[in-house]
């Protein structure tokens, strides 16, 4: 490869580099990396790849985590998503750090949050749901998030797409769930719906018709970006 990155001579091998240098070494390079002109995608597609892999080193997801956050979510916010989904799913139980780095990006910008509700109606519609898909649909699931607008925006809750997007997830979390687990997030609903206002009556029914998928077809398209 040639010597680009401001005079930094990229490793042969970025994941043993990553391995070996350290996280706040391996942060510093492929920083560089992702951002030259020339280079970038490359490595934005390598990101991608580490992230879909199973079993990664912690030093490298601890990286991958960083640079999705810091760097990626500036200018490349849908492929930032894509890859902290994937390494979300693969966590070991009990270990969330991608898990809350995504539900922090997301819920920062409404476009991001459309973006993981098609991936997880997407999962969830066909019934191939990773362990943590359900989860992450509790997390974002949030009755605030889904009746704010911005500007002459209607809020999300008010499209029927993402209506039955939620209906399909509670639906999903209703069956693959304990109460205990859900409870909590399906109180938040039921005390928005009870403030009343315009968005009243759909977060009831999106609640109640989500124990049964046949009030609404299942219907989902994956999201934009990297896929999978």
């Amino acid at each position: 490869m040639t010597r680009s990155f401001q005079g930094i001579e990229p490793p042969s091998d970025p994941e043993r580099f990553t391995i070996r240098a350290g996280t706040r070494a391996a942060v510093q390079l492929l920083t560089k990396a992702l951002q030259d002109q020339r280079q970038g995608w490359f490595f934005r597609r390598q990101i991608y790849e580490w992230s879909t892999r199973t079993g990664l080193p912690d030093a490298l997801t601890e990286v991958i985590i960083s640079l999705c956050t810091v760097v990626m979510a500036v200018h490349h916010p849908y492929e930032a998503v894509v890859c902290l989904h994937h390494i979300a799913r693969r966590e070991h139980q009990g270990i969330a750090r991608a898990r809350g780095a995504l539900t922090r990006l997301v819920r920062t910008d409404r476009r991001l949050l459309r973006l993981m509700f098609d991936r997880l109606d997407f999962q969830f519609s066909g019934n191939n749901t990773y362990k943590a898909d359900p989860d992450l649909f509790l997390d974002l699931a949030d009755p605030d998030l889904l009746t704010a607008t911005e500007g002459r925006s209607r809020s999300l809750i008010a499209h029927e797409a993402v209506r039955k997007q939620m209906t399909n997830g509670w639906d999903m979390v209703f069956g693959r769930r304990s109460e205990d687990v859900w409870s909590p997030a399906a109180r938040r609903w039921l005390l928005a719906a009870g403030r009343g206002g315009p968005h009243q009556g759909a977060l009831l029914d999106v609640l109640i018709n989500g124990g049964d998928p046949h009030n609404y077809p299942q219907k989902a398209t994956p999201g934009a970006g990297l896929s999978g």
